[in-house]
């Protein structure tokens, strides 16, 4: 099998889905436990950078910018709170890669699947919500709402894992792609699962990915008798 080692950088792209979710004691003026939001299709593109150590050991980061959106339903006494949101968001992943070779292709090229686990870091920089508040108790009657906060600023720390599929079909070219799903919350309130007083959401998203890596020749040093 070729050995698989080095610095590598591509360029990535691909459609994500998440939605929210908050504790029993979040105090959200928007959102709380009641509310029903369904995940819609968002995008996601960047640029990735890594290292292989060997065939098996593999470190990636990059910096990808982010679009979720998603639609809900909120019940608010007398109202019900209708409509659709989007977050606008900027994503640098630290994932540990461990891989397997499946064999060669075509002119002898390796063929690679990858376990993904990590970190990621984002900050959400754009919010945009759009809804109407509909009357429950009188018939056609609602106001509009919207909401585009520009100035929206929330740092979030998150766990990420997944699969890559790799294959080379130039010497040192390759095309992948991958699934990752993630959970991420407020950095405040991070690690997630361990602080029972939290009351900001948290995220869950998936997101799938294509793209194309250049994998920088890797030198052998040379050894003196």
């Amino acid at each position: 099998m070729p050995v698989i080692k080095g610095f590598y950088a591509g360029v990535n792209g691909g459609a994500n889905t998440s939605f929210i979710f908050y504790s029993a004691n979040s105090t959200n003026p928007i959102f709380n436990q009641k509310s029903s939001i369904v995940p819609g299709l968002g995008f996601t593109y960047g640029l990735t950078l890594g290292y292989d150590f060997n065939n098996k050991i593999g470190l990636q980061t990059g910096f990808n910018y982010t679009r979720y959106n998603s639609s809900f339903t909120q019940p608010l006494n007398d109202y019900t709170f209708i409509g659709s949101m989007s977050i606008f968001q900027f994503d640098i992943p630290l994932i540990f890669k461990y891989k397997w070779q499946m064999g060669l292709g075509k002119n002898q090229n390796p063929f690679t699947i990858a376990a993904l686990l990590g970190f990621k870091y984002s900050n959400l920089h754009h919010y945009y919500l759009q809804a109407k508040l509909q009357s429950n108790t009188v018939s056609n009657q609602y106001a509009r709402v919207e909401q585009d906060d520009k100035s929206y600023n929330q740092n979030q720390l998150g766990y990420l894992m997944g699969v890559e599929m790799k294959y080379f079909f130039k010497k040192n070219w390759s095309f992948h792609a991958a699934l990752t799903s993630n959970l991420s919350t407020d950095i405040s309130q991070f690690p997630i699962f361990l602080n029972n007083t939290r009351e900001k959401p948290i995220q869950l998203g998936m997101s799938s990915e294509i793209g194309v890596q250049y994998h920088f020749p890797f030198k052998k040093k040379k050894t003196t008798k």
